[in-house]
């Protein structure tokens, strides 16, 4: 019996040293999940940041999508003014291109003008040469009837 107590004995100092040993594993381990705890509370305080900050840029770009629009639409309205302003302009280019044809129509009965003109003060200069010879024949006349 004094055999069986001894181990018994035995058995509950290994019992002992094994609990000790599991209660020194899980202080270890406590320590280690307490550093996980910590590492676990900053990564979430990093994911709230990056939360907040992806919030902002978020807000940021409904800005700038908002602004997009406006330019857009601002865009769209230059584009119709300009398609308005260029079918004014064929207007006017189909009106200066009849003006012009009328133009042309004037200058060549104007060319036709001057050249009649021409004719005729041809035919005046060449009176007045005529004239200037009679005139002269007549002076002539009218001294030759003065001296008799």
């Amino acid at each position: 019996m004094q055999r069986k107590v001894r181990q018994l004995n035995n058995d509950v100092t290994s019992i002992y040293d094994l609990l000790k040993g599991i209660r020194d594993t899980q202080k270890k381990q406590g320590v280690h999940l307490e550093a996980v705890a910590s590492g676990q509370t900053r990564i979430a305080a990093v994911q709230l940041r990056h939360g907040n900050r992806l919030d902002e840029l978020a807000g940021q770009l409904e800005e700038i999508a908002s602004t997009q629009a406006k330019f857009d639409a601002t865009q769209e309205r230059h584009g119709n003014r300009l398609d308005e302003l260029a079918a004014t302009q064929d207007e006017h280019t189909t009106k200066l291109d009849e003006h012009t044809t009328k133009l042309d129509e004037h200058t060549t009965k104007l060319d036709e003008h001057t050249t009649k003109l021409d004719g005729l003060a041809t035919t005046v200069d060449e009176h007045t040469t005529t004239l200037a010879e009679h005139t002269t024949k007549l002076d002539a006349i009218l001294d030759l009837l003065r001296k008799d």
